[in-house]
């Protein structure tokens, strides 16, 4: 797994200006790329100071496969008020 991750960094590194427009196109990259790397967003609100909580689970493989083939990828489940 260490040099797959090796060879997607080298490879983003390449394309770090598309990734960094701020473009419609831009935003669409970031958004996928943000797809890439999170497993999950939990958001909720702490029970002993009532403050906001935001957890975010990174994915540390390659995301499962959907079943249909596409180039666009969707974001990760946002839960909200969920607690992990």
């Amino acid at each position: 797994m260490t040099d797959t991750t090796h060879a997607w960094l080298l490879s983003l590194r390449k394309r770090l200006d598309e990734v960094e427009e701020d473009t419609p196109e831009g935003f669409e990259k970031r958004k996928q790329l943000v797809g890439l790397l999170v497993e999950s967003i939990s958001l909720g609100k702490s029970q002993q100071e009532g403050r906001a909580e935001v957890h975010i689970t990174y994915r540390f493989g390659p995301p499962p496969v959907s079943d249909t083939e596409s180039d666009e990828l969707s974001m990760p489940v946002v839960k909200n008020g969920s607690r992990s």
